[in-house]
């Protein structure tokens, strides 16, 4: 005898509150990039020379290494990048786009010259009456949303993003952020703890 539960019914009354909705807010957390194949937080550090090192995920995370030994810093942070720019997407994030395309595409077409491309936070800058509007809310920092075609106004990305980068040395403009160049990958060996930095001058 079959025990699945029969969940059509209410597969069909989420179909008719996404139809008949005026906005919607996504919210996507690790299991959206585990599913792309990424390590979650837990398994991020498990690299052999990192665990060698006895390094793990809330170590590299410190932003001292910067500091301290840039290799490290740059051995970490530039794995998680290349990872988030070379794996695939999963279906998932082509679904979510083809819903927002089929059911909110007039707010997209009209309010496109209207949405400020600096910051995130997209409810106060967006004027949202009578209009049918669709929004990302994500702990996330890989974009893959913005590999899968979304604009960046549209996505909250509360633990930021690993493709904008802030000078920490700066005098001025410290509140700059900057983007790597789209084919810019750092160049890195498998299971190496560093990359290498610039070295210092001896006196």
């Amino acid at each position: 005898m079959d025990k699945t539960p029969d969940y059509s019914e209410l597969f069909l009354n989420a179909a008719k509150a996404i139809l008949n909705a005026d906005y919607i807010l996504i919210g996507a957390g690790a299991g959206c990039s585990k599913d792309s194949g990424l390590a979650v937080y837990k398994d991020i550090a498990k690299v052999k020379a990192w665990e060698k090192a006895k390094l793990n995920y809330m170590d590299l995370c410190k932003p001292d290494w910067l500091k301290d030994d840039p290799s490290v810093f740059y051995g970490f942070w530039g794995h998680c990048y290349n990872d988030y720019k070379t794996k695939p997407l999963h279906e998932g994030y082509l679904i979510l786009s083809k819903w927002r395309d089929e059911l909110f595409s007039s707010f997209y077409k009209n309010k496109q010259d209207d949405v400020s491309s600096k910051g995130n936070n997209v409810i106060n800058r967006i004027e949202l009456k009578d209009m049918k509007a669709c929004f990302v809310y994500t702990s996330n920092v890989d974009d893959l949303f913005l590999r899968a075609g979304w604009d960046a106004s549209h996505v909250y990305r509360f633990h930021g993003t690993t493709f904008l980068w802030q000078c920490s040395k700066c005098v001025t403009n410290k509140n700059e952020v900057m983007k790597l160049p789209d084919d810019f990958k750092f160049q890195s060996k498998k299971n190496n703890v560093r990359f290498p930095t610039e070295k210092k001058k001896k006196k």
